[in-house]
């Protein structure tokens, strides 16, 4: 080093240990410009990171030619003051403030920073040390922007691995995601993109509800995350099943060590969702015994978040007794979400909602059609897309093509608003979507009168399966007491509704007649119109829609079906309470022998099997939000 650099060094060394402001500010006139490119800058910066304080770091931000990111030859006549100086001879200014645990330097000048700058930096920090949080803070902050997109939110935390180092990880939640995933960040940790409100179930296979129904597209791999905490014994199976209830001898030690230990669980454990307890089978030396245990439910499991502790594996009681912890993922919401009637106008698209057609339609002489309206159906994806369900017959005048449709999406397209045009919250609304697929063919073994939207406007992709409703009573009186939400997928195929010694009662959400429920026919019905019963043209009489369902309605409910919601989803409940679809609602009958209109409901799996194989009823994450 020359002597004229030198003193230079000594001269900004003087200037930023007395923390003189006014002088160092000047620094950047007499010492930056006058040095050549590579010398005053970098040591400047060098010595701010080992003397100085955040303030001049945020000065120095507004100065040019400086490289945040500059290894310098450490010369120890100028940092001879510092004491924990670490033995290397090039660093950047990051790394020597990191080594001497400069907390708030090494905030300022993290923000700064490339990549492989922090993760020089973080070579060699243990575990929870206080410089690898401020690092850990900062990527997460990173993250956070690199998936603006998503409105996440990042925990950054650790997971131990088998050979017992802890690896870095980050948890991008958004409820945005369907599906989750990871990826390496640069060697910086790992990143998981997960929806908080989607638990993957640890059983193989699809999943199946207590009737029996699958869903194919359910995601059902074992998380390779997942694991249950295990027993103190070293040898003990982590593998557990859950097995019947505890006895009352049990339930008393799990409800004590519950209400011993709640207080410090909750306040040291932010992954915490759920506390509960039951009796689990657990393999322990090659034994299967049934244990009382208390179970915890968080968001991620296997993940601990940054500055906590690992989730307890035994909560001790009295008398030198303990209840041994398992662990699983699960969360608690609570219910209903707002909503308004079909026809008003949803921010975020729901089932129910009131839609129709906008692009005009001309009969065979030319002459202009006025377009009807129908109802919103259950939700479908097909080819990473998202539409939903609806009757052909709302979307199109059947007559005019002559009374069969094949329609695949083409141009000119036919667009899709909701509410439909005749509404009055239609005004200046644009279309929501664009017909994607649709089937009108009464020939069939039965007979199908269905199309999909596809969804094409962005920002009202629903990210639930949810319902508008206008009424409370119609859907306590239809046996739910809060508005219900269709998420999983499940379905009746007729097969297996036949196959049951007796049928389900049924429930359809209706932009006309809301929440209606009503007892299924034991034999299926063939129908023919005589006049526009089912929303046709004056050539429906020559239509014949055979095997479909009818539903009469359960009081309190009167009308099953009305005028206006021909596509409706129609659903029962299996054993647990979910919601399983069995059909989509497309027009009514008026019998002598029943006051009300009935309702004619077309079977789900004929309409998906005459859409197509790419076509599914759509899974969502579960949210809770307050959008209409």
């Amino acid at each position: 080093m020359t002597t004229k650099h030198m003193a230079g060094a000594e001269h900004i060394t003087a200037v930023v240990q007395e923390n003189d402001m006014e002088a160092f500010m000047s620094l950047k006139d007499t010492f930056v410009a006058a040095y050549p490119l590579g010398e005053s800058p970098w040591r400047l910066l060098h010595i701010v990171a080992v003397y100085g304080t955040a303030e001049m770091v945020e000065r120095i931000q507004r100065w040019t030619r400086i490289d945040w990111d500059r290894q310098h030859t450490i010369h120890e006549e100028i940092f001879k003051g510092a004491s924990r100086y670490p033995n290397v001879k090039e660093a950047t200014a990051l790394y020597l403030a990191t080594c001497l645990e400069r907390t708030e330097i090494v905030r300022s000048l993290a923000k700064l920073a490339g990549e492989e700058n922090i993760r020089t930096c973080l070579q060699g920090l243990k575990v929870s040390n206080d410089m690898e949080h401020i690092f850990m803070v900062e990527l997460a902050d990173r993250l956070g922007q690199k998936h603006a997109e998503l409105k996440p939110i990042i925990v950054p935390g650790h997971r131990r691995q088998d050979n017992g180092t802890q690896l870095r990880v980050f948890i991008v939640y958004s409820v945005s995601l369907v599906h989750g995933h990871e990826y390496d960040f640069n060697g910086l940790g790992l990143v998981k993109l997960r929806n908080p409100y989607v638990i993957k179930r640890t059983n193989s296979g699809a999943l199946v509800s207590e009737t029996g129904v699958k869903n194919e597209d359910a995601e059902t791999e074992p998380d390779e995350d997942a694991h249950v905490e295990k027993s103190p014994d070293d040898d003990a199976d982590s593998s557990n099943e859950d097995v019947d209830g505890l006895s009352n001898e049990d339930a008393k030690r799990v409800t004590e060590a519950i209400q011993t230990h709640r207080d410090c669980l909750w306040q040291t454990h932010s992954n915490l969702n759920i506390i509960t307890g039951r009796r689990v089978k657990r393999n322990i030396s090659g034994f299967d015994i049934h244990e009382a245990c208390v179970i915890l439910y968080c968001s991620t499991n296997g993940v601990i978040p940054l500055g906590e502790d690992e989730f307890p594996r035994k909560l001790v009681i009295q008398n030198g007794d303990y209840v041994n912890v398992v662990v699983h993922e699960g969360f608690f919401d609570f219910g209903g979400y707002a909503t308004a009637s079909g026809t008003c106008r949803h921010d975020y698209l729901k089932m129910g909602c009131e839609i129709g057609r906008s692009t005009p339609q001309f009969d065979t002489r030319g002459r202009s059609i006025r377009n009807s309206g129908g109802t919103l159906g259950p939700f479908v994806r097909f080819n990473n897309d998202l539409g939903f369900l609806s009757c052909a017959h709302v979307l199109f005048d059947i007559p005019s093509h002559s009374n069969f449709i094949d329609f695949t999406a083409a141009f000119p397209m036919v667009q899709v608003v909701q509410p439909s045009m005749n509404s009055t919250a239609s005004v200046n609304s644009k279309e929501c979507g664009v017909v994607e697929r649709a089937v009108f063919d009464p020939s069939g073994t039965i007979s199908i009168d269905a199309t999909v939207v596809k969804i094409t406007d962005q920002s009202r992709k629903p990210t639930a399966g949810q319902f508008a409703n206008e009424r409370h009573s119609t859907y306590v009186d239809a046996g739910f007491k809060e508005l219900p939400e269709y998420n999983n997928g499940f379905m009746f195929s007729s097969a297996q509704l036949n196959a049951l010694p007796s049928k389900p009662n049924v429930v359809k959400f209706g932009s006309r007649t809301d929440v209606t429920k009503g007892a299924l026919g034991v034999v299926g019905a063939d129908v023919r119109p005589y006049s526009k019963a089912l929303g046709f043209g004056d050539s429906a009489g020559k239509i014949r829609m055979e095997n479909q369902y009818l539903v009469t309605g359960i009081p309190p409910s009167t009308d099953f079906f009305d005028g206006g919601d021909s596509g409706s989803g129609v659903f029962c409940q299996d054993n647990n309470g979910h919601l399983v679809c069995v059909g989509m609602a497309i027009g009514h009958c008026v019998l002598d022998d029943y006051p009300y209109k009935a309702g004619i409901v077309t079977p789900i799996d004929a309409i998906l099997q005459a859409l197509g194989p790419n076509f599914k009823l759509a899974t969502f994450p579960k949210v809770n939000d307050d959008r209409i």
